[in-house]
C-alpha cells in the first residue's frame, strides 16, 4: 500500500495539469519530479514530518529506526520518508 499511495498521488498531480504533455526525456524529468514533490508534500507534509522529528530526543541525524517508525506513522515507504527527511534538510549515516 505504500507504494500505492505514492503513485496515487503522483498521478492524480499528473492527471491535474493536463497543459503539461512531456515530449523529451529533460521534461519528463522534471514532470516526474514535480508530481513526486507533490505527492510527498500531500503524504508526507513538511510541519507534521518535523512535528514528529522533534519527538526524539537530540534529534542530529535520522537513523534507519527513526526512518521506519515514521514511515509506519506516515503509511509510506522508508524510501520515500528517508527522502523526504534529507529534502527537508536533515542526514544520516
Amino acid at each position: 500500500m505504500n507504494r500505492q499511495n505514492l503513485a496515487i498521488t503522483s498521478n492524480l498531480r499528473a492527471a491535474s495539469d493536463c497543459s503539461v504533455f512531456p515530449i523529451d526525456v529533460v521534461k519528463i524529468v522534471r514532470y516526474e519530479i514535480a508530481a513526486n514533490k507533490f505527492a510527498a508534500e500531500l503524504l508526507m507534509p513538511e510541519a507534521m514530518v518535523r512535528s514528529e522529528l522533534e519527538k526524539y530526543d537530540d534529534f542530529i541525524d535520522a537513523n534507519e529506526d527513526i526512518v521506519a517508525v515514521m514511515a509506519a506513522k506516515f503509511n509510506v515507504s522508508t524510501t520515500a520518508m528517508g527522502f523526504r527527511i534529507q529534502n527537508l534538510g536533515y542526514s544520516w549515516p
